[in-house]
C-alpha cells in the first residue's frame, strides 16, 4: 500500500462530521419551531444552554427559548446536541497515528502489563486517533447488522478532580460500508462498571417526526462483575436513562424502568465493546516505549474538518522503532539450525542490570527468522509474516 494513495478513514469521518453539523443545525431549528408552536413565543423565555466540560474541548453554547417548566426537558435534548457538537470539534483536534497490520496483531490480544501511562494521563497527544492499516472483525451486540470491522479508535482524557476520565470511541463498518461508533465512558480501562452508547453515524439516529430511534443505536451500562449488559434501545427507555444520567444519579436503582434488555456479556462472541480499552492501553504503552520515536509527516488528502477555522491537511504520525536487537541469530531456534521460517510478533523486552532490576524496556518490532525461501513452520506463522512484510512495505518510503 502506498501512503500517498491511501484512502484515509480519518478523512471519511471528517467529511461525515461536516454533514452531521448541518443535520444538527436543522434539528435545532426544528426543535425550536416545535416548542414555539406548542407553547407560543409569548409564553417562552430565552436562555443559553452550556453544559459541557471545557477540559474535554471547546465549550458549546446554544441559545434556546421555552417556558420555565419545560426547561429541564429541553436541557436534556440540548445536552445531547452540545455533547455531539463538542465531540466533533474535539475530533478535529485529534492527532492521528497510523498503526501497521503486524503491530496491530501484536497488540490486539496482548494482555496489558502496565497501566501506569494511561492512569496518570501520559498520552502523547490529547485527544488522539488511531487508524489501522488492517481491519479487525468483531460483533456489536443487538444491532441489525452486527458483523463489523474496526477502522479506528479515538481517545480523549479528562483530568477531573485529580483523576482521569476517558472517552474511548471506536469506529466500525458493517458489510454494507455503513459507519457505526461505540462510545465508552470510564475512569480507567480496567473499569468493571461503566456506560456507553452505540451510534449509527452514516445516517440520522433519531426521527423527530415519528419519535423513533434507529435500530442500530442504543445506550448501555455494563457490570463486568455481574456479567451483564443493560440496553436502553426504545425512545422511552433511552429518555429515562438519559434523564437519570443528566441528573448525575450515582446509582440506577430500578433497572426495569431504565432498560429494555439485559444480556449476558459472555454470550456475545468477539464483542466489539471488549476490544477497545485493552487495545488502546497497549497502543499508549507502545508509543511511550523507551526506544520509540514519533515521526510526523504531511500528506495529501482531504482538508480536515473544523466548522469555524480555515481548512488544512491533517498530518499523520507513525512510530519509528529504534534499538532493535535479537538474542539469537535469525537462522537459529532453541539451539537448532532452522530449516523453516518463523514469524515473531512484536513484543517488549526488559533489559536488566546485574541486580536483576529493570533498567530499560524496549519494543522488538515484528520480524521473521529462518532461511529465506524456506517453508513456514505453520499457517499461523505464514499469515503473521505476510502482515510483517505488508507493514514494512507500508512504511518503506518514510522510515
Amino acid at each position: 500500500m502506498n501512503l500517498d494513495s491511501k484512502t484515509w478513514f480519518y478523512d471519511e469521518l471528517a467529511s461525515l462530521f461536516r454533514k452531521k453539523d448541518e443535520e444538527d443545525k436543522a434539528r435545532l431549528k426544528k426543535m425550536q419551531r416545535q416548542v414555539d408552536a406548542k407553547f407560543g413565543i409569548a409564553n417562552t423565555k430565552s436562555f443559553v444552554f452550556s453544559h459541557v466540560s471545557p477540559s474535554f474541548g471547546e465549550v458549546i453554547e446554544i441559545p434556546f427559548r421555552c417556558p420555565d417548566f419545560y426547561k429541564p426537558y429541553a436541557e436534556m435534548d440540548l445536552d445531547n446536541f452540545t455533547g455531539a457538537i463538542q465531540f466533533r470539534r474535539n475530533f478535529a483536534r485529534a492527532h492521528p497515528f497510523l498503526i501497521g497490520p503486524a503491530t496491530l496483531e501484536s497488540l490486539l490480544d496482548k494482555p496489558v502489563d502496565n497501566y501506569d501511562y494511561i492512569t496518570t494521563g501520559k498520552l502523547p497527544f490529547n485527544p488522539l486517533f488511531f487508524e489501522f492499516a488492517e481491519n479487525v472483525s468483531a460483533t456489536i451486540p443487538h444491532v441489525k447488522r452486527s458483523e463489523v470491522s474496526l477502522q479506528g479508535v479515538y481517545l480523549c482524557g479528562n483530568n477531573k478532580s485529580g483523576s482521569m476520565n476517558y472517552v474511548f470511541t471506536s469506529f466500525w463498518k458493517d458489510k454494507e460500508g455503513e459507519i457505526m461508533s461505540i462510545d465508552l465512558f470510564m475512569s480507567d480501562p480496567r473499569s468493571k462498571f461503566f456506560r456507553g452508547q452505540v451510534n449509527h453515524l452514516s445516517r440520522s439516529n433519531f426521527d423527530l417526526d415519528n419519535q423513533k430511534l434507529d435500530k442500530n443505536r442504543y445506550q448501555f451500562i455494563i457490570d463486568i462483575n455481574k456479567d451483564r449488559l443493560w440496553i436502553a434501545q426504545s425512545a422511552k427507555k433511552e429518555a429515562a436513562l438519559g434523564h437519570a444520567l443528566y441528573r448525575k444519579a450515582t446509582e440506577l436503582v430500578d433497572f426495569n424502568e431504565l432498560f429494555d434488555k439485559e444480556v449476558s456479556l459472555s454470550s456475545v462472541p468477539h464483542s466489539a465493546i471488549d476490544i477497545v480499552p485493552s487495545l488502546s492501553t497497549n497502543l499508549i504503552n507502545y508509543i511511550n516505549a523507551h526506544n520509540m520515536t514519533i515521526a510526523t509527516r504531511n500528506r495529501p488528502g482531504t482538508p480536515t474538518y473544523h466548522p469555524e477555522r480555515p481548512v488544512e491537511t491533517k498530518p499523520y504520525s507513525f512510530v519509528e522503532v529504534r534499538d532493535e536487537s535479537y538474542d539469537e541469530p535469525k537462522n537459529h531456534h532453541k539451539g537448532q539450525i532452522l530449516t523453516y521460517q518463523l514469524a515473531v510478533r512484536g513484543h517488549n523486552r526488559k533489559l536488566r542490570d546485574e541486580n536483576m532490576q529493570i533498567k530499560k524496556i524496549i519494543w522488538i518490532a515484528p520480524y521473521t527468522k529462518g532461511p529465506e525461501g524456506a517453508p513456514f513452520y505453520d499457517t499461523r506463522h505464514e499469515v503473521t509474516a505476510k502482515k510483517i512484510w505488508a507493514e514494512k512495505a507500508l512504511f518503506a518510503n518514510i522510515y
